[in-house]
């Protein structure tokens, strides 16, 4: 079984110890005289109050181990709202080994109901005279007596795992899986050090590609990827995260190996039907699992905790359950996975806005979850937005007589259709179903900049918008001045993008007569859009369904003449290198698709995919 790839995670707040709280209150007598260090001490503990952990570090015998330490159990056991307060007792006589004890109560932020947090533990602090200062014998024992070497106080949520991810029907798509993430501390990982070869050698004997220069090469990219975005290098590099039953072989030998450090962890995994749709779910999940989250805080090493002082457990969240149809989304796999090219399919209810599928094959998903995210050039498709802003601005009739020439220049733009096929003068459904690219770009000049813009807002098309559990883009329409930029733009190229989710709204809102579907993932959550445009007319719209009906029944689309009462729309976008990708968007009954097979060449393919899958979708 392969290892699990582990996801990113967000980091603990790291901030300097001048940015968080230290009050200490002193109690008890000073077992040092003025002559033996007293005054130091109450110095050493005055920096602490006035929040300087540098000035503290300075008055003892290692202030770069000391200002490390001391800052490294402030930040551990800061929230975002704050950081701890620290209040230090002093013990009224000598410890036998010549110290004074230090009773130590950390004060946590309180919990998200309120309730105050603390953790309580005892130090030792000695005077020992350098030249001719009394320091503070540095040790991490100072700070609490149960430190060793690198220790630190450190503060985790605690989430409960056990809520699962549903598809529509109630069936599990996605669990947590337990997993130990294998690691090793960043200042281990040298060329003396010999814990890579180490772990190379056990974890190697299940995953070959494991090598301790494969470990020391990216562990430097770590180092790297941190530099250039000037985040926080990674205390400790994760070599692998492995699951139960490839850890439990050698879990005793990775323990009791040096500079090994083995921290549990979850991650979510697949156990239904995949989905591009997926891959986002778990960022906002664990959101929400922090909302009820419990907490534990304790004692780290190497930012490991293998102790804990105080907890309290967390809330579950229970199931979530998304809108994907598992009859649909198994359609719609089935229809791409026999592709030869890589080919993405999006759809969505018009009544309800669900998304009920998102599919991709492998040659698709080598390339990310483009379905969602791809930022590809719309081709024809795009007409619906052009012909839906020539009709609500006036600029053509529903059933007036356009020109459709093999080739016209418009705004200093030369614009061939198709093999530069010519139709002379025809209706504009006709020009719309025969995708004329030379009508398009006619009617283009008779915009206003804002046209594309605003009308591509009103179908979904750029359509700022947030979808709980989603992440996903629609698509992009500048503005577009009159000239070839907007000749370009009325029929899907030049700056205009949109991914297959983007044209699979387009359609749905085109179906809902005009008004923008709010797009769901989880169920009962729609899509918020800040500044919701208003609707389409309802008239344009009407004549939109008529013209994507005509794709069918006469024009590029024909080949979905299967489908009872098909609508649609072709597109063939070219890029620029490589064939054109090839599109068709529409809907059926009450399911909206769009259907994306990159470089084919031509729209026919997308069309017969498009057949394919309905013919297997129960819409």
């Amino acid at each position: 079984m392969a290892p699990v790839t582990r996801s990113s995670r967000r980091p603990w707040t790291r901030l300097s110890a001048a940015a968080l709280v230290a009050t200490l209150a002193l109690g008890g007598c000073s077992v040092f005289t003025p002559d033996n260090g007293s005054s130091e001490l109450d110095s050493f503990i005055q920096a602490l109050n006035n929040e300087d952990a540098g000035a503290a570090a300075a008055l003892t015998t290692d202030p770069e181990a000391a200002r490390a330490s001391i800052e490294k159990s402030l930040s551990g056991l800061a929230t975002d709202e704050q950081g701890p307060d620290l209040e230090i007792d002093r013990g009224d006589g000598d410890l036998p080994d010549g110290t004074v004890s230090l009773g130590t109560t950390w004060t946590l932020a309180p919990d998200r109901e309120g309730t105050p947090r603390t953790i309580t533990g005892t130090g030792a602090a000695g005077m020992t005279k350098v030249g001719e200062e009394w320091k503070v014998e540095w040790a991490p024992t100072v700070l609490d007596d149960r430190f060793g070497e690198g220790d630190s106080l450190l503060l985790e949520d605690k989430l409960d795992y056990s809520g699962r991810v549903l598809a529509a029907d109630g069936t599990p798509s996605m669990e947590w899986l337990p997993v130990t993430n294998v690691q090793i501390p960043m200042s281990e990982i040298t060329p003396e050090s010999q814990a890579p070869e180490q772990v190379a050698a056990l974890v190697g004997q299940q995953f070959p590609e494991i090598t301790a220069q494969s470990i020391r090469d990216g562990a430097q990219s770590a180092i790297d990827g941190a530099a250039e975005s000037g985040e926080a290098e990674p205390e400790n590099y994760t070599v692998v995260s492995l699951r139960e039953e490839d850890i439990a072989p050698i879990r005793d030998q990775l323990a009791g190996t040096e500079n090994v450090l083995l921290d549990e962890d979850h991650r979510l995994i697949s156990v239904g039907l995949p989905s591009p749709a997926m891959s986002s779910v778990e960022e906002p999940l664990r959101e929400r699992m922090g909302e009820r989250g419990g907490w534990a805080a304790g004692i780290a090493s190497s930012g490991v905790m293998r102790e804990e002082l105080a907890s309290a457990a967390p809330e579950p969240i229970g199931d979530i359950t998304t809108t994907l149809d598992p009859a649909i989304q198994s359609a719609a796999q089935s229809a791409v996975s026999g592709s030869g090219f890589a080919s993405s399919i999006v759809a969505i209810r018009p009544s309800t806005g669900e998304l009920v599928a998102v599919a991709q094959n492998d040659a698709a998903s080598s390339l990310g979850p483009v379905a969602l995210q791809g930022h590809f050039p719309p081709g024809s498709t795009f007409k619906v937005v052009t012909t839906s802003a020539a009709l609500s601005e006036g600029v053509v009739g529903a059933n007036d007589t356009v020109p459709c020439p093999g080739v016209t220049s418009v705004d200093g733009r030369t614009i061939p259709n198709e093999d530069e096929f010519a139709l002379g003068q025809v209706s504009m459904g006709t020009a719309f179903a025969r995708s004329c690219n030379t009508t398009q770009a006619i009617l283009s000049s008779g915009l206003t900049d804002t046209s594309l813009r605003d009308t591509a807002a009103q179908l979904g098309l750029g359509t700022e918008m947030t979808i709980p559990g989603l992440d996903a883009y629609t698509g992009e329409v500048p503005v577009a001045e009159q000239g070839p930029a907007r000749v370009e733009a009325s029929i899907g190229q030049g700056t205009v993008t949109a991914s297959p989710f983007g044209l699979a709204l387009m359609s749905a809102s085109v179906a809902a007569n005009g008004n923008l579907v709010l797009p769901t993932f989880f169920q009962g959550e729609p899509a918020t859009v800040p500044n919701p445009p208003a609707p389409l007319d309802p008239g344009v719209a009407s004549t939109i369904q008529d013209y994507m009906r005509q794709v069918v029944t006469s024009g590029t689309g024909t080949g979905g003449g299967s489908i009872p009462d098909l609508r649609g729309k072709t597109g063939t976008a070219e890029t620029g290198m490589g064939d054109p990708h090839g599109w068709f968007t529409g809907y059926a009954g009450d399911l909206a698709f769009a259907v994306l097979m990159q470089e084919a060449d031509s729209s026919k393919p997308a069309v017969s995919m498009a057949a394919n899958f309905l013919s297997q979708a129960p819409y």
